[in-house]
């Protein structure tokens, strides 16, 4: 199968009937984190079906962190978490496991989040590399049977 990208979802409501008219087949699409929002599957239907595409959270994954967070989340805020609440959860998460370790000054803080490894959060599994940029596993996510799901 030939991958195809398409940037915006929005644009896959006229993308589907004009693949349709001129009988393109035998492709998968290709998105991007955009893709992750429930306006997918009505915009686009059935042609979605089968897309992949990245992002760096996924609400309706199996992972137990993951899911803990989204429930507490939706219990406080009555609304599903987005990748910016996920973030800023896995921020302060971050900073509280080093807290605990009893740093003496800001230095000692500043080292022991660059010294982070494999730790896991609501956006999923993360390092800290040595120059401070985090390295992360994303999610990939599929449109199965008209819902978005997490690739194993």
């Amino acid at each position: 199968m030939m991958p195809f990208t398409c940037r915006a979802p929005e644009r896959l409501q006229y993308l589907a009937p004009a693949m349709r008219l001129y009988n393109i087949t035998g492709i998968t699409l290709l998105g991007e984190s955009g893709w992750n929002h429930p306006d997918l599957v009505k915009r686009a239907g059935a042609f979605v079906e089968g897309a992949v595409f990245m992002d760096g959270f996924f609400a309706g994954s199996s992972d137990p962190q993951v899911r803990t967070f989204v429930q507490s989340y939706r219990a406080t805020f009555n609304t599903t978490p987005d990748l910016t609440a996920a973030q800023s959860h896995d921020a302060m998460l971050m900073l509280l496991h080093v807290l605990k370790q009893k740093p003496q000054t800001r230095e000692d803080v500043r080292e022991k989040l660059h010294n982070l490894k494999d730790f896991n959060a609501a956006t999923g599994w993360m390092s800290v590399l040595p120059g401070g940029d985090v390295e992360k596993r994303l999610f990939a996510l599929t449109v199965r049977r008209g819902r978005i799901v997490q690739l194993n």
